[in-house]
């Protein structure tokens, strides 16, 4: 119940209050002489049952009274009650709360038993009023004394006990009112508490939040006091370490001391033995220019010329004799049931194969087959090789001169471009053509002596003899299928010689049997059969090498480079096809069983 409501239903209690008894007041005496209407015989009231109703009107009274008394003094209980609960709100808040829905339901008792009351007042009047009406209206005769005197008595007995239920009434009335008044200030004393208690609240979280604030600032502050704290022991580490080391460079500092003197002792030898070098080095570079312009004179007089004419004859020459000797032991047409095994390891040795055993299903190509080989042998084996440097068995000059140019090769792909590398392979060319000349000199054997050229022609046979050796033909005279070779050998021999004491260079091209390459009209000129036209023309088989010559027969003039012989190409002859599963195939037809090398 509101503090509000309270009032407001006590109000309507004291209005129906007034309105019931305010004009119910009987008067306290009847007019003489007036007779009420009815039949007043039927109006006699008996003294016995009007004394039982005043006692049990009497009874009743005190029932109420008492019952009245019992709430009024409990009001008054829950009212002290409700007055000592400010003290006692900020202590004990639950316990107020209590007391008031206690009161409030007190208060809402006792409005019920008002209103009880006042019923059951309200039907005692309705009775008494009945009576009278019932008096008034029974006879036509005036009322007796007795009976004036009863209605009185009667009427101020009810009126007096209206009275008395008025003052209690008030009383409760009063009791209420002050009841109400305490909830209300409770509540205004709550209101104010929960408005102190959200403040506090408000402070509270204001205060915690500075607080969390605080914290991590503190937080914070620790880190970078931890860090500087880091940096400090560091600091103070590094000057340790540094307090160590100048420690120990102390120690050590007339040790050190003792060192730079001893090496300045050394400086000042080093300077005169270097003194002392470098005038013999000025006296080195003197001798050597001397001798440097002696060479050169001598030089210009002892390399031999050759020519590009002779050259080419020498080249033609050898060529003819290869053709000739490979058309003598494999062009017969007896040789179509014959086998033959060339064992190209040198010259296909990027192919991985051991042997080529050419069956009868080429005839008339074994011709150029058998040609290619025998060029491919020279050119990998005898050309550029210096195998006629001194002794065959002292081979140590040779692979000298070898290293030598693979050297110049090699420094020529690290050296810059265009100049520069023609001048270090024209000085390279020069020194090799003197080397050479000098190794032929001192290879001239004495009287006696075994000839270096039998010895180099038997071992390059026996060489030969293993990779190009025919079979199953009984007209073959092995002693002469050898001095044909040896011819061909010899005069490769004596070819290599010449080109090595030129001082330009010579090359010869003639790429390997294992690849097919495209058709070059500036390099390749074709000895056989036709090149088709095609937007790419395969070079079948290479018969012959190529010359190719930079600078003249006198050493100068190495920017340019010529063609002197063109690559021999067949254009009939079959290429050679890898078969994984069945070997080499010369075109489309088995011509070879591959050993893996």
């Amino acid at each position: 119940m509101a503090p509000g409501s309270l009032g407001t239903e006590v109000d309507r209690s004291g209005a129906d209050k007034d309105n019931e008894f305010g004009s119910q007041a009987l008067p306290a005496a009847l007019p003489n002489g007036t007779q009420p209407s009815g039949q007043s015989e039927k109006v006699k009231l008996e003294p016995e049952v009007q004394e039982d109703q005043s006692q049990e009107h009497t009874r009743q009274q005190s029932q109420h009274q008492q019952q009245m008394q019992e709430d009024i003094q409990h009001c008054h209980h829950c009212q002290q009650n409700s007055s000592t609960a400010p003290n006692s709100l900020e202590e004990e808040p639950e316990r107020e709360r209590n007391l008031r829905v206690e009161a409030e339901n007190q208060v809402r008792l006792v409005t019920q038993r008002l209103r009880n009351c006042r019923k059951q007042r309200r039907r005692q009047m309705q009775k008494h009023k009945k009576r009278i009406r019932t008096m008034l209206n029974g006879s036509n005769k005036p009322f007796t004394p007795e009976q004036k005197s009863l209605i009185i008595a009667q009427t101020e007995t009810l009126q007096a006990q209206l009275g008395i239920a008025k003052k209690e009434r008030d009383d409760v009335w009063t009791a209420m009112m002050t009841l109400e008044k305490s909830l209300e200030e409770i509540g205004n004393e709550l209101a104010q508490e929960k408005e102190r208690s959200e403040m506090a609240m408000d402070a509270s979280y204001e205060l915690q939040g500075r607080l969390d604030e605080t914290k991590a600032d503190l937080y914070q502050e620790r880190e970078r006091l931890n860090g500087v704290q880091a940096r400090l022991e560091a600091a103070e580490s590094a000057l340790a370490h540094e307090r160590k080391c100048r420690r120990d460079a102390l120690a050590n500092y007339d040790e050190i001391k003792d060192l730079l003197d001893e090496n300045d002792v050394a400086l000042s030898r080093e300077r005169e033995l270097r003194e002392v070098a470098e005038k013999r080095n000025s006296e080195w570079k003197k001798d050597y220019n001397e001798l440097a312009a002696q060479v050169t004179t001598e030089r210009q007089g002892t390399h031999e010329k050759l020519t590009d004419e002779y050259l080419i004859a020498e080249v033609q020459k050898l060529d003819f004799n290869i053709k000739k000797f490979a058309q003598l032991y494999f062009g017969d047409a007896d040789l179509r049931n014959a086998t033959f095994t060339f064992n190209t390891r040198v010259a296909t040795s990027e192919a991985g194969v051991n042997q080529i055993m050419v069956l009868e299903t080429l005839p008339r190509r074994y011709v150029r087959v058998a040609q290619a080989i025998l060029w491919s042998i020279l050119v990998r084996t005898v050309f550029g090789r210096y195998v006629w440097c001194l002794d065959p068995k002292e081979t140590s000059l040779g692979q000298a001169i070898i290293s030598a140019e693979t050297s110049m090769e090699q420094l020529m792909q690290y050296s810059d471009p265009g100049k520069t590398q023609l001048e270090v392979q024209q000085k390279f060319h020069d020194w090799r053509a003197h080397a050479a000349s000098h190794c032929l000199q001192s290879s001239i054997p004495e009287d006696g002596a075994a000839s270096s050229s039998d010895e180099l022609e038997s071992s390059l046979l026996n060489a030969v003899s293993a990779w190009l050796v025919p079979q199953r033909r009984r007209s073959i005279n092995n002693a002469d299928f050898a001095k044909g070779l040896g011819r061909i050998l010899d005069q490769s021999v004596r070819l290599d010689k010449e080109i090595s004491r030129q001082p330009s260079s010579v090359a010869w091209l003639f790429p390997k049997m294992s690849t097919d390459f495209d058709f070059r009209p500036g390099w390749m000129e074709v000895v056989d059969g036709e090149i088709t036209e095609q937007p790419r023309r395969i070079v079948l088989l290479c018969v012959s090498p190529g010359l190719v010559r930079r600078g003249t027969c006198s050493g100068g003039d190495f920017e340019n480079e010529k063609v002197l012989r063109p690559i021999g190409i067949s254009g009939s002859a079959i290429m050679l096809v890898h078969d994984p599963g069945r070997g080499l195939r010369l075109g489309g037809s088995i011509v070879a069983n591959v050993q893996a090398s």
